[in-house]
């Protein structure tokens, strides 16, 4: 029996040393890496290009005159915007006019503030899909002293700055968050004139 098991194993040595090396005969085996099929996914949204929107705005402010501060009530207000982007990389940089519609009075009610409009400067940075902005650039306003009688709109001049945030919700509509100042006057020796603040939502298309 010692002899049947011991041919046994000699059959089953033989076996697999023709196994392995017919294995060697055929050559090192290889294993191939996994070829990835997804293309690079670029970070930089393309802002550049005209563009137009509608803004909603919460309006404060005060009056700006060598003799009193007064603030003028909160309201709110409505407008809308039209600007063109260039963009180099990741800065964004371009020219916008704005406008918002609001009507508001002081404490005296005859003396009536109303409505902005502007022409700005803006440049950013894109982070993807959220662009980040300061502007600066000039404002008119107008000012109405009625008096009970009715009054001619007598107009404001001066600056606007701020600072706005936008999202890209699409290739081409974005929604935005912005925050503005304006100090505006009749002329620049009585002093008269009026700050006004406004927060703003916007939504905006690119064309």
């Amino acid at each position: 029996m010692s002899r049947t098991f011991l041919l046994s194993l000699t059959v089953s040595a033989s076996a697999l040393t023709l196994c392995a090396g017919s294995a060697l005969a055929s050559g090192p085996v290889t294993v191939s890496e996994p070829v990835s099929l997804a293309a690079p996914i670029s970070a930089e949204r393309d802002w550049a290009g005209f563009y137009a929107g509608l803004s909603y705005s919460a309006v404060a402010g005060s009056a700006l005159n060598s003799r009193m501060i007064a603030d003028f009530d909160d309201t709110t207000g409505f407008g809308g915007f039209v600007g063109y982007n260039w963009q180099r990389g990741g800065f964004v940089f371009g020219g916008e006019l704005s406008y918002v519609h609001f009507g508001t009075t002081y404490w005296l009610p005859y003396v009536h503030q109303g409505d902005s409009v502007e022409l700005r400067a803006r440049a950013g940075y894109d982070f993807g899909r959220i662009m980040a902005y300061g502007f600066v650039g000039a404002a008119r306003s107008e000012l109405t002293m009625a008096y009970g009688m009715g009054g001619t709109p007598d107009a404001e001049t001066g600056y606007v700055w701020g600072l706005g945030a936008e999202m890209m919700m699409t290739e081409r509509m974005s929604v935005g968050l912005e925050l503005a100042r304006r100090e505006v006057y009749l002329d620049q020796t009585s002093g008269l004139g009026a700050q006004i603040d406004t927060a703003t939502l916007r939504v905006g298309f690119r064309f």
